[in-house]
């Protein structure tokens, strides 16, 4: 086998290592935070209603998602997708506001959030930046 081949089997093996760490990290935080709780009974099944609104800061369970979610919302309920690089582990979740059974208001360093507790009995906490929520029937 001729140098070029090995180089050219090295940075493949490389790639193909790199990748599957993204998606073992992607797997790890999306059960710690409780991500994938959330996808076993809120799994989004329809395209999302309403505008999109990139989330600066976002967290659910206790992994921070900032700059890496894309939130929706409408009068049915909360519609959240994460960034295409999370997506193999993160399927989009819709959570209806009949899930919600706690909002409370809590602060990010200097901005005001709203941290929502979901199902009973509670699966995860989302928080997210006040003013994407403002208006939200719950």
């Amino acid at each position: 086998m001729s140098v070029t081949a090995i180089a050219i089997l090295a940075v493949l093996g490389a790639i193909a290592a790199i990748a599957l760490l993204f998606l073992l990290i992607g797997f790890v935080l999306s059960v710690l935070g409780g991500w994938r709780a959330l996808a076993a009974t809120y799994r989004a099944v329809a395209p999302p209603a309403g505008m999109p609104r990139a989330v600066r800061y976002g967290r659910v369970g206790v992994v921070n998602y900032n700059s890496a979610l894309t939130a929706y919302v409408s009068s049915a309920g909360l519609y959240l997708r994460a960034i295409v690089l999370f997506r193999p582990s993160h399927p989009d979740l819709f959570v209806p506001w009949q899930a919600v059974v706690e909002r409370r208001p809590a602060r990010v360093l200097f901005f005001e959030a709203v941290e929502l507790v979901v199902g009973q009995p509670r699966i995860a906490t989302i928080l997210l930046p006040k003013q994407i929520l403002d208006g939200a029937p719950v």
